[in-house]
């Protein structure tokens, strides 16, 4: 897939206090609480599980890297190591988790401009040394099959705020008439999503709720804008999904697109 996004660069914050950080993490789990490590995207860096942990919002005790980005920007954050399981989320300031580790242990989530924190913790309380990285990478859903099957795994994380723009490819995931990208969005109880996508070709754009089912569906003929509200009914993952239309790939392709949530 080609790159969504223009990397801007990212400027770095240094939180000194354990007991309170960007009101996200409360009490320290002890003394050793050193506070957040500011953090660079596609830097790696090796820390100590166990040493310095602070108390996260969830409870646990981990590890924090603190970040602030100037644009939309996309990443993908690994943690590496052979002392314990290791899960990783991505929180904002204002107390919302908006990525988390997917099933290969990798996070991966695209994040509009502001404060972050990266929590790299255990949920069975072990410990031990492991190193952090994040390269700077594309990101989207990939193509589990030939057909255009969804992957779980290779999809990154949005929230309420963004706006970001793409360009379907004929490198794409998909069948010939439809090459698409998608994008999840975690919704808590009953919030409201606003959703506006603009697109220079036809498309079939797509709102898939946590269980699957389609809530929302838009068949643009020609360029256009479609603008949709929807209320969630439960906590969960709800998949943005847009589609070329075209009797063969490379007729409807490039297609560019942006997106604003709301």
């Amino acid at each position: 897939m080609k790159s969504l996004f223009r990397l801007a660069p990212l400027a770095l914050v240094l939180l000194a206090a354990c007991s309170k950080i960007d009101n996200i993490f409360g009490s320290s789990s002890g003394s050793s609480c050193s506070g957040a490590t500011a953090y660079a995207i596609g830097s790696s860096v090796s820390g100590t599980l166990g040493t310095h942990d602070c108390k996260g919002p969830n409870g646990f005790s981990g590890q924090l890297y603190s970040l602030t980005t100037a644009a939309q920007t996309n990443i993908k954050v690994t943690v590496a190591t052979t002392a314990f399981s290791p899960t990783v989320d991505v929180w904002t300031s204002t107390n919302k988790l908006v990525g988390e580790t997917s099933v290969d242990g990798t996070l991966k989530a695209f994040l509009p401009a502001g404060s972050y924190q990266i929590f790299v913790y255990s949920l069975v309380g072990q410990g031990g040394a492991y190193t952090l990285t994040s390269p700077t990478t594309s990101l989207g859903g990939g193509c589990l099959t030939s057909n255009g099957s969804l992957t779980d795994s290779d999809m990154g994380y949005t929230l309420k705020g963004a706006f970001f723009s793409g360009q379907l490819n004929t490198t794409d995931c998909g069948a010939l008439n439809a090459k698409m990208h998608w994008y999840r969005v975690r919704l808590t109880g009953t919030d409201t999503l606003n959703t506006t996508v603009t697109v220079d070709k036809p498309a079939g754009l797509y709102l898939v709720n946590a269980t699957g089912s389609i809530v929302a569906t838009k068949e643009l003929s020609a360029p256009g804008t479609w603008t949709n509200r929807y209320i969630s009914t439960a906590d969960g993952s709800y998949t943005l999904r847009i589609e070329s239309r075209a009797a063969g790939a490379v007729s409807n392709l490039p297609l560019n697109y942006t997106v604003t949530l709301q």
